[in-house]
C-alpha cells in the first residue's frame, strides 16, 4: 500500500503546503477587510480550489522535469502522462482506507472498554424487538408460522438457541 501511496505523498505535500498557506493569508486579509466574516471558512475553501488549479499542473510538470534531467525522455514523458491517475488512484486508496478505518472505530473503542458503552444499546435493541414481535404477534398472528416455513425449522430452532453478540445485525 505504500508503494501505491508513494506518489500520493511526494507531489501531494507540497501541493497541500502550497495552498494551505496562501488560503490562510488570503483569509487573513479577509477577515481584515469584514466586519461579519467571524472564521472565513469559505474563502479559505474557495482560495484553495483556486490555488490548487493553478498549482497542480506546475508541481506535474516540475515532477516530469527532475525525471526528464534524472532520466531520459521516455520516461519523463511516462510519468508526466501518468502521474495524474497514479495520484487520484492513490487518493482513492488513501479515501478507503480512512473510512475503513473510521468504520472500525467504534469497535476498536469497545474491545479497550469491554463494550460498557454498547451494554445499553443492545438491551434497548432487544427490547425494540420484543415489541415489534408483540405487534406482529397482535396484528397478525400467522406471520410467526409463515416465516418458520419460509426460513426452516432447523434455522429457526438454531437462531433462537444462538445468543446475538453485541454487534449482531439480528437483532
Amino acid at each position: 500500500m505504500g508503494v501505491v501511496l508513494f506518489p500520493f505523498f511526494l507531489v501531494a505535500l507540497p501541493i497541500g503546503l502550497i495552498t494551505h498557506t496562501a488560503a490562510e493569508a488570503h483569509a487573513k486579509t479577509a477577515l481584515s477587510a469584514s466586519s461579519v466574516k467571524v472564521v472565513a471558512a469559505d474563502v479559505k475553501g474557495s482560495y484553495k480550489l483556486v490555488v490548487g488549479f493553478a498549482v497542480v499542473p506546475v508541481v506535474m510538470n516540475v515532477v516530469s522535469l527532475i525525471v526528464y534531467f534524472l532520466s531520459d525522455a521516455r520516461t519523463a514523458l511516462t510519468i508526466w502522462f501518468s502521474l495524474p491517475m497514479a495520484m487520484y488512484v492513490s487518493l482513492v486508496i488513501m479515501q478507503e482506507f480512512v473510512l475503513e478505518v473510521y468504520a472500525a472505530l467504534p469497535l476498536v473503542v469497545s474491545i479497550f472498554s469491554k463494550h460498557k458503552q454498547f451494554r445499553k444499546l443492545h438491551e434497548r435493541r432487544q427490547t425494540l424487538v420484543e415489541v415489534a414481535q408483540q405487534m406482529v404477534n397482535t396484528f397478525d398472528p400467522e406471520l410467526q408460522t409463515e416465516m418458520a416455513n419460509v426460513i426452516g425449522d432447523e434455522d429457526s430452532a438454531a437462531a433462537a438457541a444462538r445468543e446475538p453478540s453485541l454487534f449482531s445485525l439480528r437483532h
